[in-house]
């Protein structure tokens, strides 16, 4: 059965937790024997050093009797000076014992009987000191017949010695433990790493078989893609064809729209050469031109292999060059000259261009230039944000207060196509001229990129 990654992750982390315990086990072991280890070391410091204050205490007891005695034998005061500070250094011990040991109220009860011992000694010796200095040797001599101070040296000597038993004991009480925490630690470090060494195996296992049965898992994925490309490929092949035969349809389809227009062009041109009703020549010259505008389009389309972009800036340029050769026929004096930036819209938004464009110039060719002479300038260009569509003339303008000169079916079309596109067409007068203006702003709805080429100015 397959290992899933949810098993191995959860073994995993089992396993992690396992050793992350030993260790921790491990840890903890370590640090409280080092504590007891550092709390049995303090004691035995302290043991030896009451061992060696009691010590120091009978040694310092020893020399000052040695000395009193050597005094009361000779009477040479000479023994004096080591039995003073004898006494002085049997004292210190004293006091370092009863530090040591008064934390304890039993042994502070044993300190303060050792000390009236020592105190009932020291004034024993002192006293046959005073008497041999006054030269009472039968009082001397009766004293020492009565071995009282050997008696008290004796009871000294039981009170220190127990004292060092106790410091040895204590000594040994803590080196016994630390042999037993030193076994303990041994043999819980002996089972965490058994632990570890278990868990490593374990994880080692498990992981081993994840990673083969990835390996499986990878070969199948592969032998799947494998299969899975050639029938992309072959899938991509089928739809390649299509979209080419689509392609070609659709140019075709273009093709045949154009020239379709290109019929209805003719048709109306030639009802244009049998009417002589002058209103009705200017209305089939309009419709000619725009439907001409929609032809081009479609040519473009056709063209440029393009399916649903086009080039605004090459489009426009036809359709310019289109009324110049019909339009501006008629006015040879009027020069159009444009100048459009590299841009690519839908082909939607690329005809209501064409549409507003055609208007604008042939309105400007017709009623900018009375005596016939002037220029028309025609503008594309991307300007914060939005795309611009001008037309320019230095004309004689139109005053809002006259009345409409034509139909005006074209402002019509003009104000329904810019509505539709979410533009805003406007117009600026100047003195002289007037400038047409069509402002698209750059939407999530309009298409556009820079396109490949410019198309420069043309006059």
């Amino acid at each position: 059965m397959p290992i899933s990654g949810r098993i191995v992750a959860g073994w995993t982390a089992s396993m992690l937790a396992l050793g992350l315990s030993a260790l921790a086990a491990i840890v903890v072991a370590a640090l409280w024997l080092n504590t007891r280890a550092e709390m049995h070391l303090s004691e035995a410091l302290e043991a030896t050093e009451l061992r060696q204050s009691a010590e120091g205490l009978w040694s310092a007891l020893l020399a000052a009797e040695s000395s009193q005695r050597g005094y009361i034998l000779t009477g040479n005061e000479i023994y004096l000076s080591p039995y003073d500070s004898a006494q002085i250094k049997s004292r210190d011990e004293l006091d370092r014992i009863r530090g040591f040991l008064n934390k304890n109220r039993q042994k502070a009860q044993l300190v303060d009987q050792l000390s009236s011992v020592i105190d009932a000694k020291l004034k024993e010796m002192q006293a046959l000191i005073r008497l041999k200095s006054e030269r009472k040797d039968d009082e001397v001599l009766f004293i020492f017949n009565t071995n009282a101070g050997k008696s008290l040296m004796d009871e000294t000597n039981i009170y220190l010695t127990s004292i060092s038993l106790d410091s040895d004991e204590r000594v040994e009480a803590g080196i016994r433990e630390q042999s037993r925490n030193a076994v303990w630690l041994r043999t819980v470090t002996f089972l965490a790493a058994m632990l570890i060494v278990a868990v490593s195996i374990v994880t080692a296992v498990i992981v081993r078989s994840y990673a083969a049965d990835i390996v499986a898992a990878r070969n199948t994925i592969a032998a799947a893609n494998a299969n899975l490309e050639y029938r992309v490929n072959e899938r991509t092949a089928e739809l390649s064809k299509a979209r080419d035969l689509a392609e070609m349809l659709l140019a075709e389809v273009n093709h045949r729209v154009s020239n379709s227009l290109s019929l209805v062009i003719s048709l109306i041109r030639l009802q244009l050469r049998s009417t002589s009703d002058g209103q009705s020549r200017q209305v089939l010259e309009q419709t000619a031109t725009r439907i001409q505008a929609i032809a081009q389009m479609h040519k473009t389309l056709f063209t440029s292999g393009s399916i649903g972009d086009v080039s605004v800036d090459q489009y426009l340029g036809a359709v310019m060059k289109h009324l110049i050769e019909t339009v501006g026929a008629e006015r040879g004096g009027i020069r159009l000259s444009w100048k459009f930036d590299p841009i690519v819209l839908n082909t939607t938004e690329a005809i209501h261009c064409g549409i507003i464009a055609t208007e604008w110039v042939t309105n400007a060719y017709k009623y900018a230039y009375p005596d016939g002479d002037g220029e028309i300038r025609v503008r594309l260009i991307r300007e914060d944000g939005s795309i611009v569509l001008s037309v320019e003339d230095d004309g004689i303008g139109f005053d809002k207060q006259e009345p409409t000169k034509g139909t005006g079916l074209g402002s019509r079309i003009v104000q329904a196509i810019a509505s539709q596109m979410r533009a805003r067409a406007e117009h600026i007068h100047h003195q002289p001229g007037l400038t047409a203006r069509l402002t698209l702003a750059l939407e999530e709805s309009v298409t556009w990129r820079p396109s490949a080429g410019n198309v420069p100015s043309h006059a």
